[in-house]
């Protein structure tokens, strides 16, 4: 009784989120036609432009594919890399190439996985929730390639290790720890350079 919730979808970007409060529009969702009313009301004082959802399931999806698709369009581009490597190629390159004044073409960079909070785990819990009443979401492999990036570019490292450096000791900098670097955070959650800092520190043979 006199209860009212409302559910409001996280989809700011760490780092900038003031900026973002301003200028990104606001998933707004509710219980009941009452509930959605108030929180309605109460977000149109504090954000500019607000969407209006179907119901808080809506809002959760949303949020859930929001984060998936980004996973997702990361694992293919550390495919790509993977896959240029192969014929000893730069995927880097490769894909910068592939993007340039080719309006069609917005492939990500390819990079030593995927880190932070939500990313590494939307696309799981998207495809376990939908699992309990249908086929869930299927193309969570992206969580398997963005692991596998790390560990392919681990074995990049120790293969110019052992080609370049043989037997002798060195000293790997590894520079950028936090998840993410645009905008800048010192937000560590599920840092990849720290799970490459901490495998390379235990193998140092």
């Amino acid at each position: 009784k006199d209860f009212f919730y409302g559910f409001i979808p996280e989809r700011l970007i760490e780092g900038d989120a003031f900026n973002e409060l301003n200028t990104i529009p606001q998933l707004v969702s509710g219980y009941s036609h009452d509930c959605l009313k108030r929180i309605e009301n109460i977000c149109s004082f504090f954000f500019p432009k607000i969407i209006k959802l179907a119901s808080c399931t809506e809002g959760e999806i949303i949020k859930l594919a929001t984060n998936s698709v980004r996973d997702l369009n990361f694992a293919f581009a550390n495919e790509i890399s993977r896959i240029s490597n192969i014929y000893d190629l730069s995927g880097f390159d490769l894909i910068q190439k592939a993007n340039q004044d080719y309006p069609r073409n917005n492939i990500a960079k390819p990079s030593i996985g995927v880190g932070g909070f939500c990313l590494p785990k939307d696309s799981i819990i998207f495809k376990e929730i939908i699992k309990q009443k249908k086929l869930g979401y299927r193309l969570s492999n992206s969580r398997e390639v963005n692991e596998l990036a790390t560990k392919e570019n681990i074995k990049r490292i120790l293969k110019i290790k052992k080609k370049y450096f043989q037997n002798k000791k060195i000293k790997i900098l590894i520079m950028g720890i936090s998840f993410k670097g645009t905008p800048e955070t010192i937000d560590i959650r599920n840092s990849v350079s720290l799970k490459m800092g901490t495998f390379l520190k235990k193998n140092k043979s």
